[in-house]
């Protein structure tokens, strides 16, 4: 054997070739001269044993330095060689199929945690809701109570007319009571765009733009059609979906209904100094401040509905038109207004949480409210009560956006999340570079989504959630009609992004 596989006891060292190997009595292999310079350190005793040890009883182990190691007899021959490889080759395999083995019961325990995390979740999301039902339906009760006491025995022997033949006046406002005859009228307006959309599915979908088209987008046309003196800007926006005319208000006080070619029509609000808009046709138009709400039939014909608020502070946060043309819906911050189309007020319900927007459902039966600490509550014409209520991101939601088929719902806060409606889940948050989201808009067949605000407008796909295009210029407002609409708080200019040449 050669030195280097002797291995001295004392510095754990292999001793090399040049060095004088010795055993000691008690059988340690050790470097002689290190041993002797041991014994003279610690005074002639055995550094293992602590007994006296002489240097004369130090054996000396004498070294072929001609020796070689042989080889292993398995691998004097190929087919031996083979076979050792062979056997390396099953004991890696057993290994790697013991490590699979081992990450699959792993991934099966994550899958379980995480299932049970979401299954948490969804428990707590629960009674979150049952809970605000319930809040809410204490109140009612308490209001209802009150409002029963005040019932004279003559009102409670009051004759009804046929719904069907009038529509009725509540001699009394109730909260969450909607008189007969108008749940009749929201019902059936209800359950026919529920059907016609439903047939017009695939038509519409049919008639989207195509991703190649919407890669193409560009502004395309530019027009300002509000007055240039006094101040400028752009309020708000509607899509007048029955003539595919966009209809939109200034700080110039003027309504302006344009085609993207040219004015059709225009009123004048007064002193009513405009925030929100909403029309139906050309023939009605709601224009709300924060402490009015005025309905215009034409120039001439208009009336201003009675706003009766439970405190001084309370201000008007939205205004919608139901789709019948027979009801208008007023958000305010505390409660919700439903006036018929003579002004008139049916009812209204109160809300636990400040409202800071809302915004009608497509179908005209669900009427959905942003809140300041930045939840969703959906409320129920039918049953007349809260029906859910999502998201909690603490933020202030400052604008809502259904999609036209009503299986999506996008809320605008510092960022932008898309709620699925059936499944009450949450699919995507969305933001931009720069932040500070302005508006958001889905096309006509929901497939589409652009959002925008101070860093441009970008369009992306509802599924996949992958951005298609970014279009220039700051936006405040978005319409997305047979081409997307543009407007600014601060300028009047109004432009048209559509398939570039």
């Amino acid at each position: 054997m050669s030195s280097s596989s002797l291995v001295c006891a004392l510095s754990g060292n292999p001793i090399a070739s040049s060095e004088e190997a010795v055993v000691t009595p008690s059988g340690r292999i050790c470097t002689k001269s290190l041993l002797l310079s041991k014994l003279a350190d610690n005074g002639g005793s055995d550094p293992f044993t602590k007994q006296p040890l002489e240097e004369d009883q130090l054996i000396s182990l004498s070294l072929n330095k001609a020796a070689v190691i042989p080889p292993r007899l398995s691998t004097t021959s190929m087919p031996a060689l083979l076979e050792l490889l062979n056997t390396e080759y099953s004991n890696l395999v057993l290994e790697l199929f013991d490590t699979r083995q081992l990450l699959e019961e792993t991934r099966k325990e994550l899958s379980q945690a995480l299932y049970q995390n979401d299954a948490a979740v969804r428990v707590v999301a629960r009674l979150s809701q049952e809970r605000d039902v319930a809040r809410q339906e204490l109140a009612n009760w308490k209001t209802n109570e009150v409002s029963a006491a005040s019932d004279t025995d003559g009102s409670r022997k009051r004759a009804r007319s046929d719904p069907i033949e009038e529509l009725s006046v509540p001699e009394e406002v109730k909260p969450n009571t909607i008189p007969e005859s108008h749940m009749i009228i929201l019902t059936q307006t209800w359950e026919n765009l529920s059907r016609h959309r439903k047939a017009k599915k695939k038509e519409i979908a049919s008639q989207a733009p195509s991703v190649d088209d919407l890669t193409s987008y560009k502004e395309v046309n530019h027009k300002a059609y509000h007055e240039a003196s006094g101040k400028q800007g752009i309020v708000d926006m509607a899509l007048n979906g029955e003539e595919s005319i966009i209809v939109s208000v200034g700080k110039d006080r003027q309504v302006i209904f344009f085609d993207g070619k040219e004015v059709v029509q225009s009123y004048n609000t007064g002193k009513l100094v405009p925030r929100f808009i909403d029309a139906i046709g050309k023939d009605l138009v709601a224009v709300a401040s924060k402490s009015q709400v005025m309905l215009f039939f034409s120039q001439d014909e208009k009336i201003e509905l009675e706003l009766k608020f439970p405190n001084s502070k309370e201000d008007v946060v939205d205004v919608s038109l139901h789709p019948s043309k027979k009801h208008v819906v007023v958000a305010t911050t505390t409660r919700i207004h439903l006036y018929s189309n003579k002004g008139n007020l049916l009812t209204y319900f109160e809300c636990p949480n400040e409202i800071t927007c809302g915004q009608l459902h497509p179908d005209g039966l669900i009427y959905a409210v942003g809140t300041a600490d930045g939840k969703l509550s959906f409320w129920d014409f039918k049953s007349q009560k809260l029906a859910s209520t999502l998201g909690d991101v603490g933020k202030e939601v400052r604008r809502i956006v259904f999609s036209n088929n009503g299986y999506h719902v996008a809320a605008l806060s510092e960022v932008l999340n898309v709620w699925d409606l059936k499944k009450q889940a949450k699919l995507v948050e969305l933001s931009n570079d720069k932040g500070g989201l302005e508006a958001a808009v889905f096309d006509s067949s929901g497939k589409y989504l652009a959002y925008g605000g101070v860093d441009g407008i970008v369009i992306c796909a509802v599924k996949e959630w992958s951005d298609l295009v970014k279009l220039e210029y700051a936006t405040s407002h978005l319409i997305w009609g047979q081409s997307v609409v543009s407007a600014s708080n601060t300028q009047r200019t109004i432009r048209f992004y559509g398939k570039g040449n």
